[in-house]
């Protein structure tokens, strides 16, 4: 069967007038009447227009093509307006279902949003534990650094002092009382600076004295 046609289609028109041309045509209403038209070709073009509107004013579900001694050559299903507007309607506003949730949907639901809050948990919980061991680290490594410092300052200090005495033993040989005596003075003074304590204020006096 072809496709349904419009009356007003042009190729409605083409399916009436091809050969073999109908004699008459027989529309069947929707009612399920039947009304039969009777063509005239000789007539030209004006009367095939004729009956067309002839036919739209029956407004069929269906039109058949009729030879002279009444048998069909050919049929076709017409689509009226209303089927058109139908169809549009229901393009335009198709009906949207509503889901139906069960008590076993909703038990899955909460069973999911479980689920998540406890990852979310766990990850905050490893994100936590990761950043603890990172800061206790870094507060190792800090003390450390500050233990190798101390460890150098105290070895500098030593080696100073050494130096100093070294250098006080080589000016006693020598005979350099005034020397030997500043020297001894600062060796006393970064001693007791060491241990917390002002240096003695006489043994720097002694030292400014040497000097003069």
């Amino acid at each position: 069967m072809a496709d349904p046609m419009h009356l007003r289609e042009k190729r409605f028109k083409s399916w009436l007038r091809r050969k073999p041309r109908p004699n008459r045509v027989r529309a069947t209403c929707e009612d399920g009447t039947t009304r039969t038209i009777t063509i005239n070709a000789q007539q030209g073009g004006t009367f095939w227009a004729d009956t067309i509107e002839t036919l739209e004013s029956l407004q069929p579900v269906r039109v058949e093509a009729l030879d002279a001694a009444g048998d069909t050559i050919r049929a076709i299903d017409i689509t009226t307006d209303e089927e058109e507007e139908g169809d549009d309607s229901e393009v335009a506003a198709p009906v949207t279902a509503t889901p139906v949730v069960s008590a076993s949907d909703d038990g899955r639901l909460v069973a999911f949003a479980r689920l998540l809050a406890e990852a979310y948990r766990n990850g905050a919980d490893a994100q936590r534990a990761s950043s603890d061991v990172a800061f206790s680290r870094l507060v190792e490594l800090t003390n450390v650094a500050f233990q190798r410092l101390d460890s150098l300052e105290r070895a500098y200090s030593r080696s100073f002092s050494e130096r100093l005495r070294e250098q006080a033993a080589d000016g006693a040989q020598q005979g350099g009382g005034d020397f030997n005596a500043l020297l001894m003075a600062m060796m006393q003074g970064m001693a007791q600076a060491q241990a917390g304590k002002p240096a003695p204020a006489d043994a720097v006096a002694n030292g400014v004295k040497g000097e003069a």
